[in-house]
């Protein structure tokens, strides 16, 4: 009667792993759906806003450019129907017409940094498995890690290659990411 006892005790273990298994894999298969989405979403928001950024920089671009035409078409008109002290003028005019140009260059640059790639909105498709901090969760910690070993991790991922158990979800969210993704959510990261 004891025997009977013992052997049915490795049973009921490998019944409890084996649920234990399974619910994890739907869990998992619910996180991936849920992160497949919200990396769509962040792409959306990404092109978005590079295509809202592409448009305001060729405006200013544009802008700039026309400006230049006039001021050049003025100068020139000033010079030709005028003597020295016109072509002093025109002088001038052409060095502010350039010193507007350097700023308008300055602020088209500025323009096309703010709507750089952000950290914090590609991190925020990694929150679900790692946590809103890096802390750790489904995923390891990542809070902590130095910013060049998370850049190399996520290229290694992106590349296919596996690293450690959870590959299978790694490598598709990492093979989505672009250089400058994978720069600012790494050096995001290290703020956590």
């Amino acid at each position: 009667m004891r025997l009977n006892r013992w052997k049915s005790t490795p049973l009921a273990l490998s019944l409890t792993v084996m649920m234990g298994g399974a619910f994890l894999t739907a869990c998992s298969e619910d996180s991936q759906q849920k992160t497949a989405e919200a990396i769509e979403d962040v792409k959306q928001s990404t092109s978005e806003a590079y295509e809202e950024a592409k448009q305001t920089t060729q405006d200013a671009i544009d802008g700039t450019k026309e400006a230049v035409s006039d001021s050049v078409d003025s100068v020139k008109e000033a010079t030709d129907t005028a003597g020295e002290e016109i072509s002093d003028t025109a002088e001038s005019v052409s060095e502010t017409t350039q010193e507007a140009i350097n700023e308008a260059s300055e602020e088209v640059s500025e323009t096309v940094a703010a709507t750089s790639v952000s950290g914090q909105e590609v991190y925020s498709t990694c929150v679900g498995c790692h946590g809103a901090n890096g802390e750790g969760g489904v995923g390891p910690k990542l809070s902590g890690q130095a910013e060049d070993a998370l850049v190399e991790k996520l290229k290694t991922y992106r590349s296919g290659k596996e690293i450690g158990p959870m590959s299978a979800m790694m490598i598709p969210n990492a093979q989505q990411m672009s250089d400058d993704e994978i720069d600012a959510v790494a050096s995001y990261i290290t703020t956590l």
